[in-house]
C-alpha cells in the first residue's frame, strides 16, 4: 500500500470520500456475488481502491461490508474446514481469490445470503432423467461448516460500529427439501437439527431460512407435494423445539401450471409467498432453466 501521506483522497471531507467508495466500488448494487473459481473474467478493477493506503481500506471496505449483501454459495464438494487448514499451514496467501472472498464474507459482512448449489448430470438412460451430483450428499455438513464459521464472528461484527446491530443472514435451501431429496441420501452425522441449533445459538443474528417450492401438472407432482409438505413440517417442529425466536421461515413457491396443497389449506399465511429470491447463474444448480436464476 502507498503512504496516506501522499494520497490527496485524504484530504477531502468524509461524506465526499464515502461517494467516492459508493462509485468506485459500484455499492448502488445491493448482492455481490463471487465468480465461480473456473470463470477467468477479470475480477472488478474498481477493488485496486482498497490497495491504495490503510485508511482509505479501513474506510472503504467498514461501506462495504456495512451496505452490501455478500451471496455465497455451498456446494457439496466445498470444504470450509479446508479453507481453514490451509490458512494454518500455509497462510492467507494459500487461498484462490474466490476462497478468501468467501471467507472475508463469512466472517465480516453484516449481511449475507448463503445459497445451496449444487452440480447436476443427466442420468445414461433411455428417458435422460437428470439428476443432483453425488456430492451434493455432504451438503448439509458444508453448509454446516460455513455457518460455524459465520457465528464465530458475529458478536464482533455486530459490535463493528461502536453500536449495536444486529447481522442479517438468509440461508436459502433452493430445492433441497422439495426436489433434491428425492435424488440423494444426506450423509455424514449432520442433519438439518444440527443446523438450525447453530442458527439458534447465534443471537447477534436474525436469520431467514428459504426455499422453493415447484407447484406444477407433473405426474409426479403427488409424491413432489408431499416431500415439500413433510419438509415445512419437520423445519417448523425443529424451530419450535429449539425455541429458534431469531429464525422466520419463507417459503417461495413458483410455477403457474399447478397449486402447492400448502397454499390451500394455509391461504393466507405470512410464511409463504410466489415472490422468489433470485439465485445466481455463475454457480452450477438445478433445475438450471427457471427464470429467476440469473447473473
Amino acid at each position: 500500500m502507498s503512504s496516506q501521506k501522499n494520497n490527496r483522497i485524504l484530504n477531502l471531507p468524509a461524506e465526499i470520500r464515502n461517494n467516492i467508495y459508493r462509485c468506485t466500488l459500484s455499492l448502488g448494487v445491493k448482492r455481490r456475488i463471487p465468480r465461480n473459481g473456473d470463470d477467468m473474467k477479470p475480477r472488478d478493477y474498481g477493488f485496486r481502491l482498497l490497495q491504495l493506503c490503510r485508511q482509505i481500506n479501513v474506510e472503504a471496505r467498514s461501506l462495504l461490508e456495512q451496505s452490501v449483501t455478500a451471496y455465497i454459495p455451498i456446494l457439496g464438494g466445498m470444504s470450509f474446514d479446508g479453507l481453514i487448514s490451509n490458512i494454518n499451514l500455509q497462510g492467507p496467501s494459500s487461498l484462490y481469490p474466490v476462497q478468501n472472498t468467501l471467507l472475508t464474507a463469512l466472517l465480516t459482512f453484516h449481511q449475507v445470503h448463503i445459497h445451496l448449489h449444487t452440480q447436476w448430470f443427466l442420468c445414461a438412460c433411455p428417458q435422460k432423467h437428470e439428476r443432483v451430483h453425488p456430492s451434493t450428499e455432504y451438503i448439509y455438513g458444508r453448509l454446516r461448516q460455513a455457518l460455524l464459521i459465520y457465528t464465530s464472528a458475529s458478536q464482533k461484527v455486530s459490535h463493528a460500529s461502536g453500536t449495536l446491530r444486529r447481522r442479517k443472514a438468509t440461508i436459502h435451501l433452493d430445492h433441497l427439501l422439495c426436489r433434491w431429496f428425492g435424488m440423494i441420501d444426506i450423509r455424514g452425522p449432520y442433519a438439518f437439527s444440527d443446523i438450525l441449533k447453530i442458527m439458534a445459538r447465534d443471537t447477534f443474528t436474525d436469520w431467514s431460512l428459504r426455499f422453493y417450492v415447484a407447484a406444477n401438472d407433473m405426474l409426479t407432482w403427488t409424491v413432489l407435494d408431499k416431500m415439500a409438505c413433510d419438509g415445512v413440517a419437520e423445519v417448523r417442529k425443529l424451530i419450535r423445539q429449539y425455541e429458534a425466536v431469531n429464525v422466520t421461515v419463507t417459503v417461495e413457491v413458483y410455477g403457474d401450471k399447478g397449486i402447492w396443497s400448502m397454499e390451500v389449506k394455509e391461504r393466507g399465511g405470512d410464511w409463504l409467498t410466489r415472490d422468489v429470491t433470485p439465485s445466481s447463474k455463475l454457480w452450477p444448480s438445478w433445475p438450471d432453466d427457471v427464470k429467476w436464476r440469473q447473473g
